[in-house]
């Protein structure tokens, strides 16, 4: 079920930027200051308010400095189905487009300039249009549930074996996107 706090979220880019790199990684609030290049009593701040709000939780302590500081991981996600959906009103589901959208050019710019995009032969970019009927749109929205699902089941066993490694493992944006495009030369809402 969508978590209605991060509708509010979306409209805090700090808090939504601290959610986004704890749903990546586990971090103290040094890490989650320097990530997001904040003061230490700020990050702090907004660390201790996500908590309080039940975003994110305390799963250990990291040593910094000499002093003993929490480790956080998120503990709610982006995501929602149909149902969720079609409950959210259009402003609200605006917003959390805008924010997935903006998170994946972001970190798709941040590999290309970096140049981990490139690291590997394998890696893949595309964009497909097509027109389709009724029936071809419920089998795209298929597809996708299946590779959503089949990405969790992948990122679900690769934290398992990661652990039992004790190896960190590699960072990868999986993003999918289906949607209806406007027809050419229709003005916008």
């Amino acid at each position: 079920m969508i978590d209605r706090r991060l509708i509010r979220l979306a409209s805090d880019p700090v808090r939504l930027g601290i959610l986004t790199f704890l749903n990546e990684r586990s971090a103290g609030v040094s890490e989650v200051a320097v990530a997001l290049e904040l003061q230490l009593a700020a990050a702090g701040r907004h660390l201790e308010a996500m908590h309080d709000a039940g975003l994110i939780e305390v799963v250990g302590e990291v040593l910094n400095r000499g002093a003993v500081e929490p480790r956080y991981r998120a503990l709610v996600r982006v995501l929602w189905d149909d149902e969720e959906w079609e409950a959210l009103s259009r402003e609200e589901r605006q917003r959390l487009i805008a924010w997935i959208i903006e998170m994946i050019g972001s970190d798709a710019r941040a590999a290309i300039e970096q140049g981990t995009y490139f690291s590997r032969s394998d890696a893949h970019a595309s964009r497909t249009v097509s027109v389709v009927d009724e029936q071809g749109w419920s089998e795209l929205t298929r597809i996708k549930q299946q590779a959503l699902e089949g990405i969790f089941e992948v990122q679900a066993a690769s934290a398992e074996r990661l652990a039992e490694a004790s190896e960190e493992g590699v960072p990868v944006l999986s993003a999918l996107l289906c949607f209806e495009l406007p027809a050419p030369g229709q003005p916008a809402d």
